[in-house]
């Protein structure tokens, strides 16, 4: 009885993600190969709005060099934050379900989300009420 609420649980919850972040599927594979394509298109969008500040910003040499630094140091963040949120176990299928690669993404889209809002500073600007905006006038 008890695994049986847990499994309830685990499918609630899964179902829950996977329809807040629009990875429909008739199966867990489904779900799992959809919640991977919306990362890459978040991903892509990500590079393409980091493209926009290089070209926009081509003649500010030291903002480019931070830039890109930090940019790189994020990713960096990334990689080594989703693999201490899900350690890379001999037997992580086993260890977390089918669910995983799903649960992996939508982690990984939160994040890349809350990096493009980040980026979008550097194009749009900040108010002129921010005193301690990001010194860039969008």
């Amino acid at each position: 009885m008890k695994y049986s609420i847990i499994l309830l649980l685990i499918f609630l919850n899964t179902n829950a993600i996977a329809q807040s972040r629009d990875f429909v599927g008739d199966t867990q594979s489904e779900m799992n190969l959809n919640a991977f394509k919306s990362y890459e298109e978040m991903n892509i969008q990500m590079v393409n709005i980091y493209n926009q500040i290089i070209k926009k910003s081509n003649n500010d040499k030291l903002f480019l060099k931070n830039f890109k630094k930090a940019q790189k140091k994020w990713i960096k963040w990334r990689d080594l934050e989703i693999e201490a949120f899900f350690p890379n176990y001999a037997d992580s299928q086993v260890f977390y379900g089918s669910m995983q690669p799903l649960c992996r993404f939508s982690k990984l889209m939160d994040w890349t989300e809350e990096r493009i809002n980040q980026l979008k500073i550097y194009l749009e600007g900040v108010e002129k009420e921010d005193l301690c905006g990001a010194g860039r006038d969008g």
